[in-house]
């Protein structure tokens, strides 16, 4: 009988600084590594988001969120934030656009990267990529 493989589930059980952490994961891996750990990082901040809306009560969060509860899926999350003003719209059509690259990626026995034409043009889609600058 196979063993369930332990992962984090909350953004809370991270390592801190959070988003040095994060970062540094995704430097260390490849492009596909990068999507999937990216993604996985921005799905644990949109869960905290989410709880933080919740009652204070961690039996109905682990129904919600894990053991294929209502609000497991990542791209439930994503609807769900826009849908309470968590995130706006930008956001939005970004993490859309961030579920359909990791996908990609999850999903394919094929090598590839970001340099290829069609997850080229997803990641120059990308609205805040667009509108932040860096000093």
């Amino acid at each position: 009988m196979s063993k369930k493989i332990s992962v984090t589930r909350r953004f809370l059980e991270l390592p801190k600084p959070y988003f040095v952490h994060a970062v540094a994961e995704m430097k260390n891996q490849t492009d596909r590594g990068t999507a999937i750990a990216g993604s996985a990082f921005l799905d644990l901040v949109l869960r905290h988001s989410l709880e933080t809306k919740f009652r204070d009560d961690g039996d109905i969060i682990g129904v919600l969120f894990e053991n294929r509860g209502p609000l497991q899926d990542f791209s439930t999350r994503i609807q769900l934030a826009y849908a309470l003003s968590i995130i706006g719209r930008g956001a939005y059509a970004d993490m859309a656009v961030i579920r359909d690259i990791r996908n990609a990626f999850a999903h394919s026995a094929d090598a590839f990267g970001f340099d290829r034409d069609d997850v080229a043009k997803l990641c120059a889609s990308l609205w805040f990529a667009n509108k932040i600058t860096y000093g």
